[in-house]
């Protein structure tokens, strides 16, 4: 009988926890941020919001984690010399900004 064929491991490397933290962040937490701005700032029919203040808080940290996390966590992985991780969160930053610069003008 022969032996399986061993893997190797692969080395555990700089940022591995950081990167992933801050993209489940930057996954969930802006959903969860617009659903609370949405639920506690809509109102119907020129009814009070429930909420306004929890409502622009939520909408402020919305925008401040969807738009802010993709660039600072490429300029982290530039820092790591995680090439592949740059070039999906510099692409994903570039996109973005495209988005922002299309809707304001």
């Amino acid at each position: 009988m022969t032996d399986p064929i061993k893997v190797p491991e692969r080395p555990r490397t700089k940022g591995d926890g950081a990167l992933l933290s801050l993209t489940m962040l930057w996954l969930v937490g802006t959903p969860v941020l617009g659903v609370i701005w949405f639920s506690y700032g809509f109102a119907l029919i020129g009814a009070p919001a429930k909420n306004k203040e929890l409502s622009q808080v939520a909408g402020h940290a919305m925008v401040f984690l969807g738009l802010g996390v993709p660039p600072l966590v490429c300029l982290l992985s530039l820092i790591w010399r995680r090439r592949v991780a740059a070039l999906i969160y510099g692409l994903t930053s570039l996109a973005l900004m495209i988005l922002v610069v299309t809707r304001i003008s």
